[in-house]
């Protein structure tokens, strides 16, 4: 179910797709102004069927090679006729796109998954300031099995464009339910029988990329979601309906387990997410079938050897159920947006996973994941709803807490020694919790990950000369622990003032960039930051400081940190704790207080640069 291609579809409007993707954040005003009007038929039966009249105005030269040429990727199961492409120069003149400057295209599936992609790629003619380029295209896409209900879920985007028209008009074979949020001047509007909706845009909208916008998601733009069904259970009643189908039959031998006799609840657990691990690996069907939303049988599942996450996630709860373990499949939004969708649509739902009791307790597992661990789900799956397939083919509500940061934590121990002109360091560095799974599905991701795990405890300013990195084999999929040793010699440690050497650990130099670019971005989007609690004990051997590590401690409703001095013989060294707490929000970033909090984070994290002897 993750669908890892950009689709044309899901903003508001479309937009038109640049090559390398859309302009990047510049300073002044808009490249372009947008003009969309969508017109749809949703057809319980048929599916979708749009027609997109679109233009965008040049209003500045470096919107001319970036928006001069277009590409439109769709999913293989969709259809796409291109009718019209022109430009229209500042003269009036209209200049057709030649056929001979339009490619159409397939794509495959990338390497773990089978969906494709059509793609229509197309250069505009005669492209200045002042063109305007215009493009209407049809667009038809299948009913999606076994979904009884349509759907449609569109999100404001920010960047180099002004939005001028936007008119989005929704036919319907059914009655459509509508919300939003951050609407703006965007109006909606409804006929009596509530088969007809219309979108449209009271007047024109610019809302620019900030600088460094990757630090943040702009989540406060404009958010509208349409559906013919107001619950979950109704939306979803034919997805559990076929999960129960597949969990009531037996399950195949080569998949089974031993009974699991004495063994405790994690235990359990263990043996289960090893077994798929052994039996299965990760290939995704996403392709818009009845597989596409239901999994293949379980014996389908064995004599394949692979299966996406509606496949893993079924197999995981047949033997976690085998193994007097009550689980169930959990449909949920996957990724670092957080938000709870407005109404039931299929654009919200991109994972599944498993909702199991051990020993009294709920636990969260994501069987596409190398490793798991009982202490928290993975980052991307906390603090959102979920939706529980029952074995009864009913579909109950939960939610996925956010994990608490005291019980899954990482904890590096350096030593700092000089030698030959140069620093060895000696580190280890324990990862508990989700910082634990985290930490082996890097490693078993990626093998050239040890250089990686070396920097991550230096300042920006030093030399990686030699490294040798040891992990403590996990032989398992459920960890609580994972453990690294580090020994590296290391150069540009410090540098010389008057008769001194300035060692600057560095510590939060990211953070603090990131938060004053959130700062400075005026509220534009939420600042995403993961729950996690970090701990660091450095000890300099054989230089001491000119004076000790001062204490100091900050604590407010995003981050708490505290630096505390340590005792060492002939040297210095000092203890850090970090916790950091979720989200940050933008109306958050306009209190008064948050500003000090930065100021107070910098001076704190300032108490570890230090004057060696």
């Amino acid at each position: 179910m993750k669908v890892r291609i950009a689709f044309i579809g899901g903003s508001l409007p479309l937009l038109f797709v640049c090559p390398g993707g859309a302009p990047a954040a510049e300073a002044g005003g808009p490249w372009g102004a947008i003009s969309s009007e969508i017109r749809c038929d949703l057809d319980t039966q048929r599916g979708e069927s749009c027609l997109n009249d679109e233009s965008v105005l040049i209003l500045d030269e470096r919107a001319r090679a970036s928006l001069g040429t277009r590409t439109m990727a769709f999913p293989e199961t969709r259809t796409v006729i291109l009718e019209s492409a022109y430009t229209e120069t500042p003269d009036g003149r209209k200049v057709d796109v030649s056929p001979a400057e339009i490619q159409r295209g397939e794509v495959p599936g990338d390497s773990d998954g089978f969906l494709g992609a059509k793609f229509i790629k197309l250069a505009f003619r005669e492209v200045q300031v002042g063109s305007r380029l215009h493009l209407r295209y049809r667009s038809q896409s299948p009913a999606s099995i076994p979904f009884t209900h349509v759907s449609k879920a569109f999100q404001g985007v920010s960047g180099n464009l002004r939005w001028d028209r936007i008119i989005y008009i929704a036919a319907a074979d059914v009655p459509l339910h509508w919300k939003g949020e951050n609407l703006g001047t965007l109006r909606v509007r409804q006929d009596d029988a509530g088969k007809r909706l219309q979108i449209e845009l009271g007047e024109p909208i610019y809302t620019p990329p900030p600088e460094e916008g990757q630090s943040f998601v702009p989540r406060n733009l404009a958010r509208i979601e349409i559906s013919s069904a107001e619950s979950w259970a109704d939306y979803l009643a034919p997805v559990a309906r076929g999960f129960a189908e597949q969990l009531g039959r037996p399950l195949p031998v080569g998949l089974g387990l031993p009974p699991p006799g004495n063994l405790s609840g994690p235990e359990r657990v263990r043996r289960v997410l090893d077994q798929v691990e052994r039996k299965l690996r990760y290939m995704g069907d996403w392709r818009e079938s009845v597989h596409g939303y239901l999994p293949f049988s379980l014996a389908e599942i064995e004599q394949r050897g692979f299966g996406d996450c509606k496949d893993l996630a079924l197999t995981t709860v047949a033997l976690l159920q085998a193994q007097g373990i009550p689980a169930e499949v959990v449909l949920v939004h996957s990724g670092a947006d957080d938000r709870k969708p407005l109404l039931p649509t299929l654009q919200y739902l991109n994972h599944a996973i498993v909702r199991a009791r051990v020993e009294g307790q709920t636990v969260w597992l994501d069987p596409t994941q190398q490793a798991n661990t009982l202490a928290a789900p993975h980052v991307h799956l906390q603090n959102r709803v979920a939706f529980v397939l029952g074995s009864d083919g009913t579909v109950i509500e939960d939610w996925i807490p956010q994990q608490d940061a005291r019980l899954n934590q990482t904890t590096q121990t350096l030593d700092l020694s000089p030698e030959n002109g140069h620093w060895h360091l000696a580190a280890r560095v324990i990862q508990e919790g989700i910082e634990a799974a985290n930490g082996f599905n890097e490693q078993a991701a990626d093998a050239e990950t040890d250089e990686r795990a070396v920097r991550e405890l230096l300042p920006g300013s030093a030399t990686l000369l030699e490294r040798k990195v040891q992990r403590k084999v996990v032989n398992s999929s459920l960890i609580d622990r994972q453990e690294t040793v580090i020994s590296a010699r290391v150069g540009g440690l410090t540098r010389r003032v008057g008769s001194y050497q300035l060692l600057e650990a560095g510590y939060l130099g990211g953070t603090l960039a990131a938060l004053k670019r959130f700062q400075a971005s005026m509220g534009q989007g939420d600042f995403p930051q993961t729950v996690v609690s970090h701990r660091r004990l450095v000890r300099i051997h054989g230089k001491p400081a000119l004076e000790p590590v001062r204490a100091c401690e900050v604590s407010s409703p995003w981050i708490d940190l505290s630096v505390a001095p340590l005792a060492v013989d002939n040297g210095v060294g000092y203890e850090v704790k970090l916790q950091k707490k979720g989200w940050i929000l933008a109306t958050e970033m306009q209190q008064p207080g948050f500003v000090d909090f930065i100021d107070r984070l910098e001076d704190c994290a300032d108490n570890l640069r230090l004057l060696l002897k």
